[in-house]
């Protein structure tokens, strides 16, 4: 158990990295400093991709030669020895928590969690003469040190998540939804898949850091202006719109440079990696034929690329802007369709920033809520553009009910709200003659985003990702430590029952020892006294 609890001990800290360079990048004052920063970070970060594949590797083999490795749940305890934290609800004092495994739910392990490291506690198994802790005392114990007892804040696995439920569609995720009732091996054959998975998706966050190119994801409900939305970033009617659903199928908008100068269409072949120098990998089309094409049904599991042309300086233009080749890829609403939904879904793991488009009029739809709050779980930062703004009356009453759901979303995209939510409308600043200061934030904000804070944008979703691996990995390991410990110390019990009884065995098998020694003495003796006088007699005889 102890190869368990060793394994977070080389653990990335990728938030850690994530900060001594941006900081860097930040402060930075030209493009020469910025890519200095930028590879500096690449290079961590593949390191720390690496690790922590190889700690993932390592505990699948540990599952399955040397430890099942159980499934853990926190709950609140209902003892009440300790309080749940200090009055003003910080984690400033020891949390009881009751701690079991999805195999054995009937079975529970009174903990104690301690503050410890950054977006971490400490776990240590309650001896069960404790007494209450007071105000003072509690306050004064420290943070343990043993790195096998490290928990994340939360109660719950994040990545590593076996996430089958029970009861009705839409029925809560939290842990007492969880299939409970598997033997310890089936589960523990469903989390050794789990970070199967896992592993795979770092070899694709791996593949996305190398990447120098960044891709934009923008997606959102139907009707929401996502398409007038990429117009307006472009300066020009390029992509379709209608009232009705327009835009079927994924479309990839980049830079002309990028295909030799030249606009067009490049529809790839389903079921064949694309090649833009290889024509047999795509169908060439005109751009005046993208309405007919992304409206067309037949197209509609297809994705396109679009080459543009941006005659505007690289100061003002996003897909030109001589630091990086960016992709805008304008998607499928959400609830069109269950398979675009699914598809858009599926996307996030290859882009590097969401651009989520809102209707001012409607805030966030069901689908809207669920895609962010699953975006969020990779992405701490989402852009979030509210559009058609200019259509609403109550604009100060708006504002609040996005903010305070985005909120809710998405915690660390509200935290930095001022440079990533813009409430702008898109037709207005596409058509208008006049500036439309709002507009221009929003794209001022989001080349600096994308471009200037490549670090945060393509590799901050990746540090998420890896930051919640590693709190997996704590919580998994010092959870099993602790049962392991509660296994030893039940055998070690069990074996100090029993050995009065073994020393009694002990003694009388030296006894026994002792007397079937002396049995067969005497029995070899007269046995070799028979055997002598039989000889005798039989000498006697022929003599």
């Amino acid at each position: 158990m102890s190869q368990l609890s060793q394994q977070e001990g080389p653990a990335p800290q990728a938030g850690a990295i994530m900060e001594s360079v941006q900081d860097r990048i930040e402060n930075g004052e030209n493009i020469e400093q910025v890519e200095k920063a930028y590879l500096e970070l690449q290079t961590r970060l593949v390191g720390a991709l690496d690790s922590t594949k190889t700690i993932l590797k390592d505990i699948r083999e540990f599952n399955k030669n040397s430890w099942v490795v159980r499934y853990p749940r926190l709950a609140e305890s209902s003892s009440k020895s300790l309080d749940n934290g200090a009055a003003d609800g910080s984690p400033s004092r020891p949390l009881r928590r009751s701690l079991s495994f999805a195999d054995d739910p009937s079975s529970s392990l009174e903990v104690v969690m301690r503050p410890g490291m950054q977006r971490s506690m400490t776990l240590a198994s309650v001896p069960e003469h404790e007494e209450p802790a007071s105000d003072e005392t509690a306050q004064k114990i420290p943070p343990q040190d043993d790195a096998s007892s490290l928990l994340p804040v939360h109660s719950d696995l994040q990545v590593l998540r076996l996430d089958l439920k029970l009861g009705p569609t839409g029925a809560s995720s939290t842990a007492s939804f969880l299939v409970n009732q598997l033997e310890k091996a089936s589960i523990a054959n469903l989390l050794e898949e789990r970070i199967k998975v896992s592993m795979s998706y770092i070899d694709k966050l791996k593949t996305r850091v190398e990447d120098t190119s960044s891709k934009i994801l923008v997606t959102g409900d139907l009707n929401a202006g996502k398409s007038t939305f990429v117009n307006a970033l472009m300066r020009r009617d390029i992509l379709p719109v209608d009232q009705q659903p327009c835009t079927g199928m994924f479309c990839e908008v980049h830079d002309a440079a990028e295909n030799e100068g030249r606009e067009e269409i490049h529809v790839m072949k389903q079921g064949v990696a694309y090649k833009r120098t290889d024509e047999s990998t795509f169908i060439r089309a005109p751009v005046e034929d993208l309405e007919s094409l992304v409206v067309d049904e037949e197209n509609a599991q297809r994705s396109l690329k679009l080459y543009l042309y941006d005659a505007r300086a690289p100061s003002e233009s996003l897909l030109h802007n001589g630091i990086a080749d960016i992709a805008l890829i304008d998607a499928p609403g959400l609830n069109r369709d269950s398979v675009k939904t699914t598809a858009n879904f599926a996307r996030q793991e290859e882009i590097d920033v969401v651009v989520f488009v809102a209707s001012a009029a409607n805030h966030f739809t069901l689908s809207a809520k669920e895609f962010l709050w699953n975006a969020s779980q990779e992405k701490a930062h989402i852009f979030i553009v509210v559009n058609r703004f200019d259509d609403i009356k109550d604009k100060a009453r708006c504002r609040r009910t996005v903010l305070e759901q985005i909120k809710q979303l998405s915690p660390g995209t509200y935290e930095d709200a001022e440079d990533l939510v813009h409430f702008v409308d898109s037709n207005s600043a596409l058509h208008s003659q006049s500036t439309n200061s709002s507009f221009e934030k929003l794209e001022s904000d989001l080349r600096s985003f994308v471009l200037l804070n490549r670090s945060k944008s393509k590799f901050q979703p990746v540090a998420t990702y890896l930051d919640n691996v590693i709190s997996d990995v704590n919580l998994l390991s010092a959870s099993n430590a602790i049962l392991a410990e509660t296994e030893r110390d039940q055998a070690r019990a069990d074996l100090e029952r029993a050995r009065p009884a073994l020393e009694a065995m002990k003694s009388n098998r030296d006894g026994l020892e002792d007397g079937l020694g002396d049995v067969e003495d005497d029995g070899a003796s007269k046995a070799q006294a028979r055997t002598r006088d039989r000889l005798n007699k039989g000498l006697d005889r022929v003599a």
